[in-house]
Order: structure tokens, then sequence, then C-alpha cells
């Protein structure tokens, strides 16, 4: 029982054995040289861990100023559009939606029309239209028309969504857009505008087409069928002078194209009203355009001296690693793993070490009791003296 108490229960504690061998060594001091260049570059220098930190919160107000005309006729005889009549919604928390083309279809009425739907409404006679069944533009009548589509109960003229009858607004692509960016590091006390110096084209002034440009398209490319993009407005600033230059870089990326379905962006919605008759009409019309998302990101760092001893004693913990991998390497893989473990590795046992020490020292007194004893002229010295060597070297086998 006692002996498995002792294998179940038993202590370890540290034994040193020196390795002569000048490759292990130069194994070792490479390892901590390593982690020496690591701790001082990457923790230090390139992570900043000699900063504490903080993370911003902030908001963007985004005015848009510009004017476009349609039509080719004389100039009195052209629509006009302003920002008003653009940007929609005028007031929307950190995003934006200009419109690049439109397709009106006016004067739509409640009554008989034919389809227009090539997979849905199409029909050779009128058993290919079913009454009562409901597609996309309306409910169907159960008769074909002489066009070979269904007659349908619906809002008519359908909709000619076709990009031949698109308005585009050319112009629009050199209205401005001011961004202002407000932010704050709350942990520092800092606040911080993107508009301190007034504005800048190119900084917080932009153009639609510039904000197109660097996400990597064009203003052609993205008119017919509008583009969503996004803004990333990010600060990485040091703020130890009190943040006098922390300045915000913008990131421009379309993210509607790729995996996206149906990339893009457009939207309808309708205007009504009643004809002189008293007939309820409306006028539904299609948007298309660039919707902008606006994000603000970053962080600020100050130095701090708790940090950088925090960052310094967390690297030189590394160092334990060193001497791991180097034991790992010994005990497991070198020529002379047996030797090394039966240098590293000892067991201790107390209880036998110290009944061997008593009974040593009970011959010792039966030798002080001999018929020898009168060759110790001054026996308390003697005892004294055994008793601190035995004492010696009861200490150094414990800590052995």
């Amino acid at each position: 029982m006692e002996a498995n108490l002792n294998r179940w229960l038993s202590y370890r504690t540290v034994r040193y054995a020196k390795i002569e061998n000048w490759k292990i060594g130069a194994i070792f001091y490479a390892l901590c040289v390593v982690i020496l260049v690591y701790v001082i570059y990457f923790s230090i220098i390139l992570n900043k861990g000699y900063q504490s930190t903080d993370t911003l919160v902030g908001g963007t107000t985004i005015k848009v100023k510009g004017t476009t005309s349609v039509g080719n006729g004389p100039l009195a005889d052209r629509v006009v559009y302003d920002a008003y009549d653009l940007v929609m919604p005028a007031t929307e928390a950190d995003a934006l939606f200009i419109a690049t083309s439109v397709i009106h279809t006016p004067n739509q009425t409640r009554g008989i029309w034919p389809g227009a739907d090539p997979e849905s409404e199409a029909c050779s006679s009128d058993g290919d239209c079913v009454a009562g069944t409901l597609t996309a533009n309306g409910m169907k009548l159960g008769t074909c028309n002489a066009n070979g589509f269904c007659d349908l109960n619906t809002w008519g003229p359908l909709e000619d969504d076709s990009s031949s009858n698109a308005l585009m607004m050319e112009a629009v692509k050199d209205w401005t857009v001011f961004v202002k960016a407000t932010i704050m590091f709350p942990r520092f006390d800092i606040t911080r505008n993107n508009a301190k110096d007034g504005l800048v084209l190119g900084d917080n002034l932009l153009t639609v087409e510039d904000m197109i440009v660097r996400s990597g398209y064009t203003f052609d490319e993205v008119k017919a069928k509008g583009a969503i993009i996004l803004v990333t407005i990010k600060y990485d600033c040091a703020v130890d002078n009190g943040g006098k230059d922390c300045n915000p870089e913008y990131l421009f990326s379309r993210i509607d194209v790729g995996s996206s379905l149906s990339p893009g962006f457009n939207y309808r919605y309708i205007e009504s009203g009643r004809m002189p008759d008293g007939t309820k009409y409306r006028e539904l019309t299609k948007v298309m355009g660039v919707r902008f998302f606006f994000q603000l990101t970053g962080q600020a760092g100050k130095f701090d001296f708790i940090a950088l001893v925090v960052t310094i004693g967390s690297g030189l913990a590394y160092f334990g690693a060193s001497k791991l991998l180097v034991d790992f390497f010994l005990q497991y893989f070198h020529p002379s793993r047996k030797a090394y473990a039966q240098a590293k590795h000892k067991s201790v046992r107390l209880k036998h070490q110290h009944q061997q020490e008593h009974r040593e020292q009970q011959s010792q007194r039966s030798f002080m009791n001999s018929d020898h004893q009168g060759a110790c002229v001054n026996r308390p010295f003697f005892v004294v003296v055994v008793f601190f060597f035995e004492s010696r070297a009861l200490g150094y086998l414990v800590l052995r």
C-alpha cells in the first residue's frame, strides 16, 4: 500500500544536467536568438506591443450637390434633375443612394392588358391561359390575344424595363459628395473629424465618378444597372501628441458582384393621381443607381510602460520553449538519449535513506562506547562534528 502511494503521489523537482556538446549548445542559443528577434520585431515593433489601444466610435454625415438634364431637344424642353430628385432618401444613416438611370411608365390604369413575360404569360391558344392564374404582372383571364400573350387583369400598359427606355443621368458622375466623419477615442478622450482643414477635393470631398473608379470600375459600367459600394474610413493613429496627425484612409470596394445573383441596385416607386373623369392612375418609376455604405473602423495607440512590460514579460516566457525543444530532442532523438535520461532523472526514497542514516548513527554511537572510547579526547566535540557532517549529507541527499 505504501509503495503504491509513493508511486502515485510522487513529487518531481528540477534537476540540472550540464551537456558538454557544442552542437547542442549552438541549437539552444540559436533558438534563443530566434525568440529574441520575434519578441523585439513582431511583438514590440510590428504589433506595437509598447502601446495601449482604444477602438473608435463615431458616425458620418453625407451631403451631395449637383444637377443633370435629360433630353436632346431645345434646352428649355429638357428635364433637369438635382440632388433632391436623385438622392433617395434625402437623409440616411451612414449610407447614400444616387440614381444613375430612370425608367418611367406613365399613366398606368387598372384594366385588361396583354401580358409581356415570355415564360409565364406567352400562349398559342386560350387553353394556355388558365383563368384565375396569377403571374408576376397580374391575373390571367383565360383568353390568348393576337400578340401571343394572355390577357391580364392588371395595371397597364406594362413596364418595359429594357435599357433602351432608360433615361441616363450622365452628369451625375460629376456630382460632389462631402463625407464628414466624426470619431472619438473614449479611453484617451480624443475627438477628431476629417473636416478640420475644410473641404479637400480627393479627401473628404469626392466626385461620384472618383468613388466608383476607386472601387475598380467606371461610371459607364455601373450607370445602367447600378452598384453597391462599401466605403471604409479607416483610422490607425498614434495619439501621443494628442491626435493632431490622426487622419483617415479611404478604402472603396464594390460588394454586389462576384457571387451575387443579380448585380447592381434598383427599386421602384409609384406616384398616384386621378384623371379628369375620376379614373385612378399611377406613374411607375424604376430607379437604378449606386448605393454607398460608409463604415468607420480603426484604433488609436498610445505609449504605455505597463503594456511594454507585459509584452516583454510574455516574450520572455517563450524562452522556456527553447529548453523544452532541446530537452525533447535529447530525450527522444539523440543517439545518447539513454545516458541523458539517466543523468536527468533520479528517484529518491527519503524514508529508506533516513533509516540507513539512523543505522549509521547507531553504529557510530556503539563505536564511541567501545574500547576505543578513550581515543576521543573531547567526546562532546566529536559528537557535534559527526552530527554536523551527517546533517550536511542528509541535506545534500534531499536536494539531489
